[in-house]
């Protein structure tokens, strides 16, 4: 599970790193392993394309993208001699300029203004959207016909899907959510609908398509059409992409079950996640002081330590992947387990060398110290969650009372202390949404009370929040006339019951039950999808047009994807 608004997708399809050399795909699925292949491939053949030296003009965000699957020096070997940022509005001499733009009318504008402060007369001016072309900005462009004459191509490049932590594909548009659920813009059902079209090409195959959700359905229905109207598409000059042997694709709304994002995950990369951020490259940012030697840092003062630089630090090693779907109460011990098997392996190796055999160990031996420095980087991550749960405590039994015991008519104290504490509008927030959910709604007074005290503790912008909140259903009213919102709400007391929701006996050290990455309570989701494997998507939704399961009987491999928003 992952706690809030990182994507619209992500594929449950598995990394490695360090600063030695290192297969990058260690331990990754052959799906996403394709994918990134794919992306290359389709990026590369693109800039061979062109003939001559190139610049590509673009923005940070856009760069950070790209680089997840290609890097600088492998876009050197495919002509790239530079790359520009787009706001800085540097000159070039290359023959020609290749501007990656992403779907948005403020990137068009900088693209524009770009054309019409820089002057590079002796360059072929190429437009890429990525990853897909938006009529609205083509359509500017054109009405600035001394801009449109500039422009030697204006086309799509679909690059939509990244690779992350090894058994997953992401959209990674942290805004489609907000956009869905506030503004109503239904248009990134269609931006959904074609990344995953886009998928369906890669593969080489119509897929079989089960939904859940009338967003999910409403996308199938739009891939649907799609094949039907033979929709043209970048993809088509490469042939499918070897190693993504899928027949059928899952789709789920995330927003059936609004309840579990809101709560604490206890697995390690979940955990990472919350504290520190797992950027887009599979790395997280944390205070250099936290790693040094803990001795040194007692009795210094917080005003010391808050001037801390920040490292960088990769969690893209096969460590991790070893731990990253564990409890927490679990870690310290798999790590321990771990650090002595190479302890171990190390002894054994010196043991009774010959002299051919220790100058292979002497090659080894980088890897070796690189794991155990890993190993220690995990120890200590995981003892800094460990020290963050216990501050917690309080916010955990808050959690734990109100889906045990839900209540609308009342509040709760331990509730209104946080509130009146003001630590944390965000952490406030949330208890406040989760009681509403675990009761079906509150009372209107019961509304009104916390709306009061939430506006006294943080302001306007917090109360701000909470109307949001409540126009996307997260903090609802019984028998709401004021704010309905548009998707059907989760019906906590019910689905508890019919999906056993919080099972009795959950083992946290050897699960066998999806409940223990919550303590004791499982995802609707997750319970929907357990059920349809099981039932084998018997019931679920498949659009008119689309394939037989029948179809399938050979190929047995499935992906499910999320629309709205993915948590760890």
């Amino acid at each position: 599970t992952y706690l809030p608004g990182i994507t619209t997708f992500r594929l449950l399809m598995a990394i490695s790193g360090g600063t030695h050399k290192v297969d990058l795909e260690e331990g990754w699925t052959s799906q996403v392993r394709a994918v990134r292949a794919y992306n290359r491939r389709l990026l590369f053949s693109t800039l061979d394309s062109i003939e001559g030296t190139k610049t590509i003009v673009w923005s940070e965000k856009l760069m950070q993208r790209v680089n997840v699957f290609a890097t600088g020096t492998e876009l050197k070997e495919h002509g790239v001699v530079a790359n520009h940022i787009v706001d800085k509005k540097h000159a070039t001499s290359s023959p020609n300029i290749l501007f990656f733009v992403e779907k948005s009318m403020t990137e068009a504008n900088k693209l524009i203004e770009y054309l019409k402060e820089v002057n590079n007369a002796n360059s072929y001016n190429h437009v890429f959207f990525i990853p897909e072309e938006w009529y609205a900005a083509r359509q500017k462009l054109k009405d600035q016909k001394n801009i449109w004459e500039k422009l030697e191509t204006v086309q799509a490049l679909p690059l939509s899907w990244l690779p992350s932590e090894g058994d997953i594909i992401s959209l990674e548009e942290p805004t489609l959510p907000s956009r869905l659920l506030l503004n109503g813009d239904w248009t990134v059902l269609h931006r959904c609908a074609c990344a995953l079209f886009e998928l369906e090409r890669m593969v080489g195959r119509p897929l079989v398509l089960h939904t859940k959700g009338k967003w999910s359905q409403d996308i199938a229905n739009m891939m649907v059409k799609m094949r039907d109207n033979n929709a043209p598409s970048s993809l088509d000059s490469l042939p499918p992409a070897a190693g993504l042997n899928l027949s059928r694709l899952v789709l789920i709304d995330r927003w059936v079950d609004p309840l579990a994002p809101l709560l604490i995950s206890y697995t390690y990369a979940a955990m990472l996640d919350d504290v520190y951020g797992i950027g887009l490259k599979d790395s997280l940012k944390i205070r250099e002081r936290d790693f040094e030697d803990k001795e040194k840092n007692k009795g210094e003062e917080d005003e010391d330590r808050a001037t801390d630089g920040m490292k960088e630090m990769s969690v893209n090693d096969e460590i991790f992947h070893r731990l990253k779907h564990l409890h927490i109460a679990r870690l310290s011990r798999e790590v321990s387990d771990i650090l002595a098997d190479v302890t171990r392996d190390e002894k054994r190796s010196k043991e009774n060398m010959s002299v051919a055999e220790y100058q292979l160990f002497v090659k080894k031996l980088p890897h070796l110290l690189h794991r155990k420095s890993r190993i220690n980087q995990h120890l200590r991550l995981n003892e800094l969650l460990t020290n963050g749960m216990h501050r917690k405590y309080e916010e955990i039994l808050i959690i734990n009372d109100m889906l045990s015991s839900p209540t609308s008519d009342k509040m709760i104290s331990s509730l209104e202390d946080e509130i009146v504490r003001a630590e944390s509008v965000d952490t406030s927030l949330r208890l406040v949404a989760i009681q509403s959910i675990a009761a079906d709604g509150l009372k209107s007074s019961i509304l009104q009370a916390y709306r009061k005290m939430i506006f006294q503790s943080f302001g306007v912008d917090a109360l701000n929040k909470f109307v949001k909140m409540q126009k996307i259903g997260l903090i609802r009213e019984k028998a709401a006339a004021r704010f309905v919102p548009s998707y059907a709400p989760m019906l906590f007391s019910q689905q508890k019951k019919e999906y056993n929701l919080m099972p009795d006996d959950v083992d946290l050290n050897l699960p066998s039950d999806s409940a223990y990455a919550y303590n004791y309570y499982s995802s609707l989701v997750v319970r929907m999808i357990e059920e349809g494997v099981k039932i084998k998507w018997v019931g679920w939704n498949t659009p008119k047009g689309t394939l037989s399961p029948l179809s399938t009987i050979n190929h047995h491999r499935s992906s499910l994807f999320f629309n709205g928003i993915c948590y760890r």
